[in-house]
């Protein structure tokens, strides 16, 4: 959880890479997680799972439809074996990717609150387990919901 909020290391940076791209390798790490280790079932706390996994998936699919247009071999042809120059090439970071991180880092302190303290802590009202206000905002903003498992 910690990890999520930690800020992007200025190595990336120095690499040519953004917060986006910070943010992409934290979510592919939470799909990887769960889609081969956690496994939840039944109730709130199993669309909570659904939800994060969900967000996490559009965090991965926004970054790659950034990369999307590039040609390998054009590339090769204009950066020879320097692969990190075609990243000035990415399309810039969609809102969308951007919203999506923004819910998954609070779905997560959610659903660590409900999962790890008991209910006590400050929390976004993202997380079913817990009543929150605003999962339903939230997932009418992302189109995400109950018609998404975790793969």
């Amino acid at each position: 959880m910690s990890d999520l909020q930690s800020d992007t290391p200025q190595k990336h940076f120095e690499a040519g890479y953004d917060v986006a791209y910070d943010e992409y390798l934290k979510a592919q790490s939470i799909t990887n997680v769960l889609g081969t280790y956690i496994k939840v079932e039944g109730g709130d706390l199993e669309k909570d799972f659904n939800n994060i996994y969900t967000l996490a998936t559009i965090v991965q699919e926004e970054q790659e439809m950034r990369a999307a247009h590039l040609d390998i071999d054009e590339l090769e042809a204009k950066y020879g074996t320097d692969k990190q120059a075609g990243i000035q090439e990415w399309k810039p970071a969609t809102e969308r990717q951007g919203i999506a991180f923004d819910c998954l880092r609070k779905l997560l302190n959610d659903v660590d609150i409900a999962i790890n303290k008991e209910g006590n802590g400050e929390t976004f009202g993202v997380s079913y387990f817990l009543d929150g206000d605003k999962v339903e905002q939230m997932e009418n903003d992302l189109n995400v919901g109950d018609d998404v498992n975790m793969r």
